[in-house]
C-alpha cells in the first residue's frame, strides 16, 4: 500500500558503539529504571506499574525520555481510537500523578551522548511495548538498552522476538496479564542481571554492521 516496487534491501537501524563501551558493571548501578521511546508504545503501562514497584523497592528511580508535553500538545489526545485513548489517559491521570512523584524524572529530549550516560546507569530498561498498529520493524530503543548493559523487559510483538530473543526478558503479550505481572517483573529485573544472551547481543546491531 506504500507503493514500493522491488527490488529492495532491508537494512537494520544501528547505534554508535563508543557511546556504550564504557558502561559500568550492572551490579554497581543504582536501582534505576529507564524508558526511552515514544509514549504511545506502552509508557502508560509502566506508569501504572510504578506505584507497585515503589512499595517493594522504595529507593528505585524511573527515568523517562521524550518530549511528552509536545506530543500531547500536538493533538495526540484529540485522536480517535486507542491512540487517542492512551494520550487522554496520560494527560488526565498518569502524567499529573507521575510529575508529582519525586521518584520519577522526566528528561524530555536530550542529545544521544547525554541519553547514553543515563542509560548506562540504569539496571532496567522497561519497554512494555503494546502498539496500536504495526509500528516497529526494529526498535532502536531496545538495541540501546541491551548495549547499555540493562536488563531489558519487552513484549514479543512485531519483529521483536526474531531480533532480540535470548537477550531480553519477555513480558506477556496479553495486556491484562502483562499489567498484572509488570510491577513484579520490574522488581525482579532490578535484582537480577540481564539474561545470559544479552552480552552476546550487545554489538549485534551497530551502524558499522548495518
Amino acid at each position: 500500500t506504500w507503493g514500493w516496487k522491488g527490488p529492495w534491501t532491508v537494512v537494520h537501524n544501528g547505534l554508535d558503539r563508543e557511546l556504550y563501551e564504557s558502561a559500568p558493571p550492572w551490579e554497581s548501578r543504582p536501582l534505576h529504571v529507564g524508558y526511552w521511546s515514544s509514549p504511545d508504545r506502552g509508557l502508560h503501562h509502566l506508569l501504572h506499574a510504578w506505584l507497585g514497584v515503589m512499595k517493594t523497592e522504595p529507593t528505585a528511580h524511573l527515568h523517562i525520555f521524550y518530549e511528552i508535553d509536545n506530543w500531547l500538545n500536538s493533538g495526540a489526545a484529540r485522536n480517535l481510537g486507542a491512540y487517542g485513548d492512551r494520550a487522554r489517559e496520560m494527560f488526565n491521570e498518569s502524567l499529573p500523578r507521575a510529575k508529582a512523584d519525586p521518584s520519577i524524572t522526566f528528561h524530555g529530549n536530550v542529545p544521544r551522548r547525554q541519553l547514553a550516560k543515563t542509560q548506562t546507569q540504569c539496571r532496567v530498561h522497561c519497554y512494555p511495548f503494546q502498539r496500536v498498529d504495526y509500528v516497529e520493524g526494529f526498535a532502536g530503543a531496545v538495541n540501546q538498552g541491551i548495549s547499555a548493559g540493562c536488563h531489558v523487559l519487552l513484549t514479543p510483538l512485531d519483529a521483536m522476538e526474531s531480533l532480540y530473543n535470548g537477550a531480553v526478558t519477555w513480558l506477556p503479550t496479553e495486556v491484562t496479564e502483562m499489567e498484572r505481572c509488570l510491577p513484579g517483573a520490574i522488581v525482579s529485573a532490578l535484582r537480577t542481571p540481564p539474561p545470559a544472551g544479552a552480552e552476546a547481543a550487545r554489538w549485534k546491531f551497530t551502524w558499522e554492521k548495518a
